[in-house]
């Protein structure tokens, strides 16, 4: 099992809405990238992944969804995690790979409407433990986070 922050659905509906819009200026005309889904950022650094999830929602302070990079032939937006301490670490919600060649330097470039909206800071969204079976995925035990209230 994964330990995982799902976000709100407004937060959700604009990283799919974004992930549409990178495929769709990247595959033309020809496909390079597939989605990748779900669009939960997945806890892996050492000061996160072996928390429980009481312990996340008192350690996580902050989380704030970065523009779109693209790394060995994955785009993922980075997440930026701020912690009780004031450390912050970087997760990643990846969003599509390649379909072939990890070595493609593709330009990542945003209509203006939807850069203007990075970085997107998240005030409520849940962490749970993610469990995959092939296509499939289940959160189990998820608590909300609430930013706002700190």
């Amino acid at each position: 099992m994964h330990t995982v922050l799902i976000f709100h659905p407004t937060e959700e509906l604009f990283l799919t809405e974004t992930q549409k819009k990178l495929l769709a200026a990247l595959n033309t005309p020809n496909v390079k990238y597939f989605p990748l889904f779900p669009l939960y950022c997945m806890l892996n650094s050492p000061e996160l992944k072996d928390r429980t999830l009481s312990e996340l929602k008192k350690e996580i302070k902050a989380a704030e969804i970065e523009k779109p990079h693209l790394e060995n032939g994955i785009i993922f937006f980075p997440v930026k995690i701020t912690l009780a301490d004031g450390k912050s670490v970087t997760e990643k919600v990846n969003a599509a790979r390649a379909a072939g060649n990890t070595n493609i330097n593709d330009d990542i470039k945003l209509p203006q409407e939807t850069a203007e909206k990075f970085p997107m800071y998240c005030r409520v969204f849940r962490s749970g433990r993610m469990e995959t079976n092939e296509n499939s995925w289940e959160i189990f035990d998820s608590v909300w986070i609430n930013t706002k209230t700190r």
